[in-house]
């Protein structure tokens, strides 16, 4: 695994960082991980643009928010992480990009915004709820990552509801400074590929001949006398 790590200070600033590349040809091995001396936030996401030097790729867009998925404590820090997907590395490599920058926007609640929510599915969101917020008081909202729209508790009917639109109130989004990774090029394939050489298709076509007992499996007599190809010492390999 290529761990590349980003520690975060309390304003959101880089604290320190490691500084091995991220290698474009390694896919589910780029691994980013981030720590926030923050315990307020309920959701962070990651968007990674390429670089061609110390600038923004012109021929890339940056990617989406990205979910980022979250770890255990370690002392007075939170922890994410996050595997870059191949894809995206196969883009920015071919879009000849030297270089990837990181930056994370953490996003928490106040207010009658209760938290943010990824169930990794669109159905059955108000059981989910339900069962994760039993407490829930009439109009208090969970903004769901999956439908991406906030989800509000009516009291009347015990229920949660899509609002199916987004409150924007409440959902406060904090962004990190950049950091920037050096990117080895390539292109990843789902298994090692290999072209083979002139001599290796011959040995193949050759290997042919033969059975698996290692006798020919060529029947009678090869004929020469027919072959009118004349041989020179030089024509000989």
């Amino acid at each position: 695994m290529n761990l590349n790590k980003i520690t975060y200070n309390e304003d959101l600033t880089v604290n320190e960082q490691t500084t091995q590349p991220i290698r474009a040809f390694a896919e589910q091995a780029n691994v980013i991980e981030v720590l926030a001396p923050r315990s307020d936030f309920n959701a962070a996401f990651i968007v990674l643009q390429g670089l061609k030097g110390t600038a923004l790729n012109p021929r890339l867009r940056k990617t989406q928010r990205l979910y980022m998925t979250p770890l255990s404590a370690e002392g007075v820090y939170n922890r994410w992480n996050f595997v870059v997907p191949g894809a995206i590395l196969n883009d920015m490599s071919l879009m000849n990009s030297t270089g990837v920058r990181v930056q994370v926007q953490f996003w928490y609640a106040t207010g009658n915004s209760l938290c943010v929510e990824k169930y990794d599915t669109e159905t059955g969101i108000a059981d989910l709820l339900a069962a994760d917020y039993p407490s829930a008081t009439d109009g208090q909202f969970v903004r769901v990552i999956d439908t991406d729209t906030d989800w509000y508790y009516d009291a009347d009917t015990s229920t949660w509801i899509d609002y199916e639109d987004k409150y924007q109130v409440g959902i406060i989004n904090e962004p990190t400074s950049t950091a920037d990774f050096t990117l080895e090029k390539g292109t990843y394939t789902d298994s090692p590929s290999h072209a083979p050489t002139n001599t290796e298709l011959i040995l193949q076509e050759l290997d042919k001949m033969l059975r698996y007992d290692g006798t020919r499996s060529m029947t009678g007599d090869l004929d020469m006398d027919s072959n009118n190809k004349q041989c020179s010492a030089a024509n000989i390999i």
